[in-house]
């Protein structure tokens, strides 16, 4: 049972890991900084990644967090 938990939570990091950097590409190198007076389609697209990369950034610190309460529970030996 010990052995599910620790294979859960590094299920749970490695997922996380990846998630956050897809986040952080899609934040900082597909969208960027916001064009200034941009057309409205240039607009869409930039809003478009840019909710894709906040998305994957929420989402991957979540697994990342439950994750690490999962490596940090499954350590812990139960009382005696």
């Amino acid at each position: 049972m010990k052995r599910h938990g620790r294979n859960l939570a590094a299920s749970a990091l490695l997922a996380g890991g990846i998630l956050a950097l897809l986040g952080l590409y899609y934040s900082v190198i597909k969208a960027g900084i916001p064009y200034q007076d941009a057309p409205q389609e240039l607009y869409i697209q930039w809003r478009a990644w840019h909710e894709m990369g906040s998305l994957c950034l929420k989402w991957g610190a979540g697994l990342l967090a439950a994750g690490v309460l999962l490596r940090i529970l499954s350590r812990k030996e139960p009382p005696r």
